[in-house]
């Protein structure tokens, strides 16, 4: 619509002084010569060269930047880098073969370090991992349901089986030689010491050992000796210290489970 104007013709639109521009395509950009990106169409009445190469340079740097970060986080191979292991726990051996606790988890590696195998996948905590003497299972702590209890898994990997129940806390101690768990568990009477239990790995009846009130037990690499210590009314677990000489300190013992024999290693 005409605007009127006093004494002079029809009054031209405020845009009419502006020259027309076609739409102009903006050059390809020189980090997408396959032309993945699309092109840029940019109308202006100003300076649609200048627009055009400043949206250039805007898309430029995005499109580095995004590069840079993906090569940051992505190995040459296309793979994310391993985490390194730190502080495991636990370690136990097996011929070539070495079980530990890590973040929780139940791992397995090789003593050359390769490859790292993880047994466990769970939000709880499973520690203390000990080979079984034919190498095929590997029992464990886990208190994945409330307390402390113990498990056992195939060394190939597998579901792990809970076999014990009880509501106090039972914590693995390793093998016997005939292939039952050996355990240490709050079942018990004594203010101090809890006796050792074992277990089969079928989840048979727990079961208690030979001696009472023992406790920080180890067994011999081929299962037939078990140390422990040995602790009565006036020597309880939590007295004893490392350096720590009079007769309040435990003594180590040595059972013999062929014979049934005890071995007193120690002489406070």
């Amino acid at each position: 619509m005409a605007i009127p104007r006093r004494g002079k013709g029809p009054l031209a639109p405020p845009w009419a002084s502006f020259r027309h521009q076609e739409p102009r395509q903006a050059r390809r950009s020189s980090v997408d010569p396959t032309g993945v990106l699309p092109y840029l169409y940019v109308v202006s009445s100003h300076r649609p060269d200048r627009t055009v190469e400043l949206a250039m340079k805007t898309l430029r740097l995005l499109t580095f930047l995004s590069v840079f970060t993906l090569a940051l986080n992505v190995t040459p191979s296309g793979a994310s880098p391993p985490e390194p292991i730190r502080f495991m726990m636990s370690p136990h051996v097996y011929g070539d073969l070495i079980a530990f606790s890590y973040q929780g988890d139940i791992w397995i590696v090789k003593r050359d370090g390769t490859p790292v195998r993880r047994l466990t996948n769970h939000i709880a905590g499973d520690v203390s991992p000990r080979f079984s003497p034919d190498g095929r299972w590997i029992a464990f702590t886990s208190d994945r349901f409330g307390n402390d209890d113990v498990f056992v898994v195939p060394v190939e990997g597998g579901e792990p089986t809970q076999l014990t129940f009880h509501t106090t806390g039972d914590n693995v101690e390793g093998w016997t030689r005939d292939g039952q768990i050996m355990f240490a568990t709050s079942r018990s009477t004594s203010p101090f010491f809890s006796p050792l239990y074992t277990v089969s790995p079928e989840g048979d009846l727990p079961l208690p050992m030979e001696m009472d009130q023992a406790g920080n037990a180890a067994v011999s690499p081929d299962g037939r000796y078990l140390a422990f210590n040995q602790a009565s009314l006036s020597t309880p677990r939590n007295a004893a210290r490392k350096g720590q000489r009079g007769n309040r300190t435990t003594d180590i013992w040595i059972l013999d489970r062929e014979n049934g024999s005890f071995t007193k290693l120690t002489d406070p």
